[in-house]
């Protein structure tokens, strides 16, 4: 696991035109000034556009930004009021500096002000990961707000959870409204707003609930959870309350007790206790309403292979069946046919006698079958990976990408599992390799990817297309 208790703030730049590549440019002059020694007019020198280089995906559509750059020496945005055109109309559009990808290849994008133009290279790729500009804090959580806006809460800035807005359309973060925990869980409720519960206040593991409203964009705190948790899960119910499972508490022990939120009474309500106590597992949402725990670490610290089924109306939890390989801190993703796919973790057993636990990192990866209630291989990564980041893409594939594996090193490599064909392939490298990532599907079709490094808490994000 990586700490998040250090971090360094990244300095934004101080100016656009600090990082704009600049174009080059045709066109524009200085005019005389008229008689009488009148000053000089101020006339458009040349356009700066970014980003630069530039690419995109079919079907993916990125913003780009003009700057018009003026003899006197002062800069102004010109995106919205310039004129700009595809040159290969075939491989890319253009609208207002939002470039769409139409086919793979080279395109040119040109913009036009005043009689100054610039001309902007760039690729329609795919399988694609580029650099995106990175958070000020680690990671807490990331999630897409319904205005397609990512939403991290909960990085560590002196033990307070600071929270922060990625804009795709500008490739930037900015700081909103702190909370008061770190390492907490995210989730989206049903009414637009961020439930952010558990984790750690004031240097311990507490039980808080804290709603955020993206309209106001405030913290706001609510009923805390009737237990400590951390390393627990928490899942949205088709009623639009929220399941909290398992974890750890502030002796720490393992939580013996599971327990629902209710956002519309604001009321926490202990439900029966899972039939093995967990910590560092998955839950997923099934399409019956039911939930699926998979995997973790038992009271001991070993891992577990069984699973179990929680049933909100009954309010019950009935054994599934175990998993081929017993794992914990793995990921898991509902498949658009309603099955599970499990992919990576650890296996952690002891052999008793005071020895060191035995450690395995895990490639495999299973997949659970609802109306038959059985697993089956979903063969194996070409890498181990603890605690990747996982993504159910448009095209019906996952993707896996960063993660740790032996060592405790950050992956930069990414992975795409087919469930059609049952089999793993490439999926390029990020930039910057990335433990204890997240990722979530942003609304232009690229996926945001966002982590730490594994030898410095250096926060990191990237996208792919």
């Amino acid at each position: 696991m990586i700490s998040t208790s250090m971090t360094n703030r990244w300095l934004r730049p101080l100016a656009m035109l600090a990082t704009a590549a600049l174009v080059s440019a045709c066109g524009g002059g200085d005019s005389g000034g008229g008689g009488g020694g009148g000053a000089p007019s101020v006339t458009l020198r040349s356009i700066s556009v970014t980003p630069n280089p530039f690419s995109t995906g079919v079907g993916i559509t990125r913003q780009l930004t003009a700057t018009g750059n003026f003899s006197d020496g002062s800069a102004a945005d010109l995106t919205a009021s310039a004129a700009w055109n595809s040159l290969t109309p075939s491989v890319a559009t253009v609208s207002a500096g939002a470039v769409t990808g139409a086919a793979l290849g080279a395109a040119t994008i040109r913009v036009s002000s005043a009689g100054v133009s610039a001309d902007i290279p760039m690729n329609v790729t795919a399988n694609t990961w580029s650099p995106a500009q990175s958070m000020d804090y680690v990671l807490g959580s990331l999630t897409l707000l319904p205005n397609g806006s990512a939403f991290s809460a909960g990085g560590d800035n002196l033990h307070r959870g600071d929270a922060e807005i990625y804009d795709p359309n500008k490739d930037s973060w900015s700081e909103t409204d702190q909370l008061m925990t770190i390492g907490n869980i995210a989730l989206l409720l049903t009414n637009g707003k961020v439930l952010s519960v558990g984790g750690v206040d004031s240097f311990e593991i507490g039980g808080l609930s804290e709603i955020y409203d993206p309209a106001l964009g405030r913290w706001t705190t609510h009923a805390p959870m009737s237990y400590t948790r951390q390393g627990f899960t928490a899942t949205l119910l088709a009623d639009g309350t929220v399941l909290a499972t398992g974890g750890t508490n502030a002796t720490p022990t393992q939580t013996r007790y599971e327990e629902r939120y209710d956002p519309v009474a604001n009321q926490w309500s202990t439900v029966p206790g899972m039939m093995s106590q967990r910590v560092a597992h998955t839950a997923t949402l099934l399409p019956d309403g039911q939930v699926l725990v998979a995997g973790g670490l038992g009271f001991n610290s070993y891992s577990f292979a069984s699973a179990e089924l929680y049933d909100p109306v009954a309010n019950t939890w009935s054994p599934a069946a175990s998993m081929a390989t017993s794992r914990a801190e793995h990921t898991a993703t509902l498949l658009p046919g309603g099955k599970v796919l499990v992919v990576g973790g650890e296996t952690i057993a002891f052999a008793g006698n005071g020895s060191p636990p035995s450690v395995v990192l895990l490639s495999s990866a299973e997949i659970y079958d609802p109306t038959t209630n059985t697993w089956s291989s979903a063969g194996n990564m070409a890498t181990a990976r603890v605690e990747p980041a996982t993504l159910l893409l448009p095209s019906g594939k996952v993707l896996v990408t960063g993660g740790t594996t032996t060592g405790n090193v950050a992956l930069a490599s990414a992975e795409i599992y087919d469930p059609g064909t049952n089999t793993w392939s490439a999926a390029g490298s990020m930039a910057t390799a990335l433990a204890q990532p997240a990722a979530v599907l942003l609304k232009n079709g690229t996926v945001l990817a966002c982590g730490v490094g594994s030898t410095t808490p250096t926060p990191g994000c990237e996208l792919y297309w």
